[in-house]
């Protein structure tokens, strides 16, 4: 047979930024093998009629911190509906691994929030191994393929606990070690997360120090910035002055600004720094997820330099009076780096995941409403929260204008990501299961963008940022991931009361050359797999 499958009549949107074109795909052992007009129906084991309909390659989400919900059952479900057939995890100097023996408690902690419950039987060491035990766990054969970055946060973390600290020559030698380690163990890249502890105590030049391996190399850094809020184009500048002294590809993740007094001028500034740098030579690019509303940890809503000492630094602070009384001052009256709070109000910040009994009643409302309902100040309330919850608290928060993200969007170095966290507690974040058919409903649909740009956008763009070469286009001779869709259709259901709800209008989604999911079910074909350098 000249295909095991021939996808015949499409409207085929290949993932470049050409306009769609009536076509027919053939598939033959994993890969793409015939793009173009011809009958050849005869010569296939499976035929599948796409009249009316689209079809893309799969749709690649760079930005998720599934690290821990890759091993939980009816993994790939959730990310299949929506058409996802590659991630990336390990995001914001938030992965899962290599952990060192020294602080791993205490780290596993912090990460509870963004990753959920992480499981015993989980080897977390190094990339390597962990590559190795997921492999395993599927048999070598994934519901979708899993790629990984090694978080930067976490190697720092690992090593040396939560202190704030200059580090010594020594200290910075051991961290470039790792990161040479983690990139010669398969890890796409590098991420930062300069918003949280411990990487937000770097200087600038000590993390240009730092990241002086990756000099010469084809690896991505990709950083969740120092601050997004008012302090927003600082930040930007940061990563371009990174990336020149550096010559390495710099991608920022989720660009955004965050608060009503930085609408409508800071993303476009910080478009603007980013122009002039590309037109110089640098390297940057960034990536933005279709939402207003964020998600992360509550702790985000504290200046950096109270992130000290971890999840037990910060509620043993909280719990000085003269500390709480100088934590509120400066929320109300500075633009401190991390002054979320500040910048959003309690009343746009939700509870999502809370750990104990007697706080549940509070899950689902906003910081205004549970102080109301505790008879607190919202300040008090929330380090009261805190402590009782050991730091591991999610939050949701309304953050963005759609003015900005639409410029975003826009810009011709831009991606879409979902950034989904898997909390195994409260509420979880309609990204997660809708996020990129959204996309195609937002601004497709609504005639803001032509479909071939924000298909681009959600697969080959992306691919090539972690240099997944053989992704993201349909073409001769790359991996046969595809999503068949139906615009008309193409509708997000998901709402933050019941955030899980599958989209519609995702017909059919191949993995690896195989039809994994047919109409919105799981097929119990199994093609993706683990992706390294």
């Amino acid at each position: 047979m000249k295909f095991d499958i021939l996808i015949k009549n499409a409207f085929i949107v290949d993932g470049t930024g050409k306009k769609p074109f009536k076509g027919n795909v053939g598939l033959k052992d994993g890969k793409i093998t015939f793009v173009g007009e011809g009958n050849f129906g005869e010569e296939a084991l499976s035929v599948v009629d796409a009249e009316g309909k689209f079809l893309s390659p799969g749709f690649i989400d760079i930005h998720r911190h599934g690290d821990v919900a890759v091993f939980r059952d009816n993994f790939g479900k959730l990310e299949l509906q929506q058409g996802l057939t590659t991630i990336v995890n390990g995001n914001c100097g938030l992965s899962l691994v290599p952990l060192a023996p020294a602080f791993e408690k205490g780290v596993k902690n912090y990460l509870f929030p963004v990753t959920g419950k992480i499981d015993d039987f989980i080897k977390t060491s190094s990339v390597a191994e962990y590559h190795k035990q997921l492999s395993d766990h599927y048999g070598g054969n994934l519901p979708i393929n899993v790629g990984m970055l090694a978080g930067s946060g976490t190697i720092r973390a690992s090593l040396m606990g939560y202190v704030k600290q200059e580090l010594s020559p020594d200290e910075k030698a051991v961290i470039r070690q790792e990161l040479e380690k983690v990139l010669s163990h398969g890890a796409l890249g590098i991420s930062l997360g300069l918003g949280y502890a411990p990487e937000c105590f770097y200087s600038t030049e000590d993390l240009i120090e730092v990241l002086s391996p990756l000099q010469g190399t084809n690896s991505v850094v990709a950083v969740h910035m120092r601050d997004e809020a008012y302090h927003l184009e600082e930040s930007v500048s940061e990563m371009i002055e990174v990336a020149e002294k550096l010559k390495i590809h710099v991608h920022i993740s989720h660009l955004k600004a965050i608060g009503k007094d930085n609408w409508n001028s800071r993303v476009e500034n910080s478009l603007s720094l980013l122009r002039a740098a590309r037109a110089c030579g640098g390297n940057l690019t960034c990536d933005v997820y279709p939402y207003t509303a964020g998600s992360t940890q509550l702790i985000h809503v504290l200046p950096h330099d109270f992130l000290v000492g971890g999840n037990a630094g910060i509620a043993q602070r909280l719990k000085n009076p003269k500390e709480r009384e100088n934590l509120t001052y400066r929320i109300l009256h500075t633009e401190a780096e991390g002054s979320l709070a500040r910048a959003v109000g309690w009343e746009n910040i939700t509870l999502a995941a809370l750990t104990r009994e007697e706080n549940k009643p509070f899950l689902g409302k906003t910081i205004t409403e549970a102080a109301e309902m505790a008879k607190k100040d919202p300040f008090d309330f929330t380090y009261d929260l805190l402590i009782s919850e050991n730091c591991q608290v999610t939050m949701i928060d309304k953050i963005t204008c759609d003015e900005d993200l639409e410029r975003i969007i826009d810009a011709e170095f831009s991606n879409f990501i979902s950034d989904s966290t898997y909390p195994t507690r409260g509420m979880f974040h309609p990204r997660v299961a809708n996020a990129f058919v959204r996309t195609l409903e937002q601004y497709v649909k609504s005639g803001k963008f032509p479909l071939e740009k924000i298909i681009q956008k959600q697969t080959s763009m992306c691919a090539q940022v972690v240099n997944l070469h053989s992704k993201g286009q349909i073409a001769e001779g790359f991996d046969g991931d595809l999503v068949l869709f139906d615009l008309e259709k193409i509708h997000e259901n998901a709402t933050f009361p019941q955030p899980l709800l599958p989209p519609s209008g995702i017909e059919k989604v191949f993995v690896g050359g195989l039809l994994a999911l047919d109409k919105g079910e799981l097929t119990g074909n199994r093609g993706g797999k683990v992706l390294t350098a």
